[in-house]
């Protein structure tokens, strides 16, 4: 099987995307135009359930910044270098200008040869190579044309895209299957805790369920690049609510508190938030995945809930998870640039819970419910360490492709 290495110059061209005109912004669903911006990307995925929209007449000063399904964006700016393909979901949607879109000619290179190469060690060493700035690092246009590609012939490409495919559906499918989870215990508590709550039941005070404990209050130096113990963070919170790995910090801590370890399922809820749409502050998560750390943290900008004795975590997280916690907790933030959860929230929020009989019921539902999505999760995490092995030994040679039937 006969490699060959090309400039990307030699084999498509780029086309950037383009900054929306003063005055206007995104917003929520107002129209059909869906706007791609860099914070879209997350570990090469396109998250298509919080895209953003644009007025029509914010479309007329940018309609020729569109994408197609099946093409391939790089983030240039902020976290470069996160590539994805556009799914149909997005067809025609406008591109901001702090990514590029990858127009690749398929008769030397297919678009998803292209995606899959760029996330291999090969594609991250150059684009690592050709990031230029320190104060605001941005990848240029001309260091994108400058990329190496290793190309074997296009029969080879499919072969190697089939073989990625597969495991990258199958962890798709995963996603679904926990997000259905999810969507479940939601619907579930719903149901017991505010439908079918009678009126007469007692109001308790979330104080008397829960003890909260501060996070870890760590250092710059205490930062690393390797470590065994890895410190939970408000980037492991999903916008949109829920758990997601690839937040944690590597970390050597000085003086940590027994009490600052979490483990599996224990409940985190964010007190410090970036946006000022308060997406992520006061939202609660179970610590579903460790990722490869054998021991992980809490930060400072969270604090870990623990049931107090003879309570259900389960139901305890299922309080914390809900809009009425969230809604209840927005009214106790502060701030301006960073926003802040003042703890008293959680004396001062109360509740009526269901029959015993009920609670027991719930508790087993959603408990196995979130072993199943830990369990998932851990699936996923070795089908994408399985990946990432195969793909420089795909692209190199190293795997004899003529071996292999598909």
């Amino acid at each position: 099987m006969e490699y060959k290495k090309v400039k990307y110059r030699e084999i498509g061209k780029i086309k950037s995307g383009k900054r929306l005109p003063k005055g206007f912004s995104v917003t929520e669903k107002i129209t059909n135009n869906k706007y791609i911006r860099v914070r879209d990307l997350n570990n090469n995925i396109l998250d298509i359930n919080n895209i953003q929209y644009i007025t029509d007449e914010a479309c007329s000063y940018i309609k020729d910044y569109r994408v197609k399904e099946d093409d391939i964006i790089i983030s240039v700016v902020g976290t470069i270098g996160n590539i994805a393909k556009i799914p149909k979901e997005l067809q025609g949607a406008y591109l901001t200008e702090n990514c590029n879109n990858l127009l690749v000619d398929e008769k030397f290179c297919l678009k998803e040869y292209l995606k899959y190469y760029l996330i291999s060690d090969y594609g991250k060493n150059e684009i690592n190579a050709h990031i230029v700035g320190s104060t605001q690092p941005k990848l240029p246009i001309y260091g994108i044309q400058d990329f190496n590609i290793i190309l074997p012939s296009t029969k080879y490409q499919m072969k190697i895209i089939k073989i990625l495919n597969s495991l990258d559906k199958k962890i798709e499918l995963n996603n679904k299957i926990n997000d259905n989870l999810l969507k479940l215990n939601d619907e579930l508590y719903e149901k017991y805790f505010i439908d079918n709550v009678e009126e007469n039941t007692a109001t308790i005070e979330l104080k008397n369920l829960i003890t909260v404990v501060n996070g870890y209050s760590y250092k710059g130096n205490e930062l690393a690049e390797k470590s065994n113990i890895g410190m939970a963070t408000i980037k492991n919170f999903e916008r949109k609510g829920g758990f997601k790995e690839e937040g944690f910090k590597a970390l050597n801590p000085s003086k940590l508190k027994l009490e600052q370890i979490v483990e599996i399922n224990d409940i985190l809820v964010a007190c410090t938030d970036l946006t000022q749409q308060a997406d992520i502050i006061g939202n609660a998560i179970l610590l579903l995945g460790k990722a490869e750390f054998e021991k992980i943290v809490i930060s400072m900008d969270l604090v870990k809930i623990i049931p107090k004795e003879g309570i259900n975590k389960f139901i305890v997280y299922s309080i914390l998870n809900s809009k009425e916690f969230k809604n209840f907790a927005l009214g106790y933030k502060s701030g301006t640039t960073v926003l802040h959860l003042n703890k008293k929230c959680f004396n001062d929020f109360k509740i009526k819970l269901p029959n015993e009989d009920i609670l027991k019921k719930f508790s087993i539902i959603v408990e196995n419910n979130y072993k199943k999505i830990s369990n998932i999760i851990e699936e996923n995490r070795r089908l994408e360490k399985l990946r990432d092995t195969l793909l420089p030994k795909l692209m190199n040679g190293e795997i004899d492709l003529d071996k292999i039937e598909i």
